[in-house]
């Protein structure tokens, strides 16, 4: 019996010009199933890999090339991770959240010829007028242990320190896995953190709360989940002060959402870092302030009325 791989050339280009120009996973697939099918991509239209990669949500770090060699990459990286994840944040339901977010994006902001500054040539910058930018709703099932990266550390070692304590969760809550760490999850960590994607997203973190500034997250090609983690790693591990922690309690409703049985020192006791915070509540994402501004968004948290409990739960988080 013969199959796809046998067919003469002609057929393989027939077969090949009927792909949707956007489904990544079919092209995929198309472009590694022999040679002859790679060969059909030779002539593939400028950019191509890039705008099918984008159209879905997914970007580059600041520190990969924008060459299409380098977005065909992230194109397979992303489709291979898609046929064996199955965590229900990440995977084939994250590649669907993100093109449904950027088919709204598109539409929103058609006004700024808006198709071709998403998925083809250039990323918003704040600069001109238009709809909102949506966060990524990937950010409300990221948590974190309590191995943050030390901030005295180098860019290189904190860049992989916080994907060594972020985590996706799944809903409703199951015990981590190590295989949960954001870092085995390309789909999650290459997803836009805003749409439209953005190149500047300025955020006030739980550091900076009591600051005129905040964090700068720059990425030309659009800042993604990753680059926000990574400058979230500059302080995670920051000595919590009093101060900020009164703003904290004043930003997440309602302000008196510690258990009864704690006791200053207890509440002391489990914020001795920012990335505390996190773990203290959830984490909700962020909202827009301006148009490149953002602000971390937390809601209370069910928490054990014994705070040691609350403590040893996340240094077990650690060691998985």
């Amino acid at each position: 019996m013969s199959s796809l791989v046998d067919l003469p050339n002609e057929l393989l280009l027939l077969i090949h010009s009927e792909i949707d120009e956007y489904d990544l996973l079919t092209h995929v697939c198309y472009l590694q199933l022999c040679s002859r099918t790679r060969a059909c991509y030779a002539r593939s239209p400028p950019r191509f890999w890039r705008r099918l990669a984008r159209t879905h949500g997914l970007g580059l770090s600041r520190m990969e090339e924008d060459t299409e060699l380098v977005w065909r990459k992230v194109a397979v990286e992303c489709a291979e991770h898609v046929w064996v994840c199955q965590h229900p944040e990440c995977g084939e339901q994250r590649l669907k959240e993100n093109r449904e977010a950027m088919d709204k994006a598109i539409l929103q902001w058609e006004d700024l010829d808006c198709e071709e500054t998403i998925v083809h040539d250039e990323v918003w910058d704040g600069t001109d007028p238009g709809g909102d930018n949506t966060p990524s709703t990937l950010f409300l099932h990221i948590d974190f242990n309590s191995a943050f990266p030390c901030v005295e550390d180098s860019e290189s070692k904190r860049s992989k320190g916080i994907l060594k304590c972020a985590f996706l969760k799944a809903t409703p809550p199951v015990a981590y896995r190590t295989s949960d760490l954001v870092e085995y999850h390309p789909v999650a960590l290459r997803t836009f953190a805003t749409f439209p994607p953005m190149a500047m997203m300025d955020t006030y973190d739980p550091k900076h709360y009591d600051s005129d500034g905040g964090l700068q997250i720059r990425n030309p090609d659009g800042v993604t989940v990753y680059d926000v983690l990574i400058a979230f790693s500059e302080v995670m591990s920051f000595n919590m002060t009093s101060k900020n922690l009164r703003l904290l309690m004043d930003y997440t409703p309602p302000r008196n959402f510690f258990p009864k049985t704690w006791t200053v020192a207890d509440v002391l006791q489990a914020t001795p870092v920012v990335g505390s915070w996190f773990q203290l509540t959830h984490w909700q994402g962020f909202v827009q302030e301006e148009p490149t501004l953002f602000s971390c968004v937390f809601e209370p948290k069910q928490l054990p009325n014994d705070v040691r409990e609350h403590i040893n739960m996340y240094k077990a988080k650690t060691k998985r």
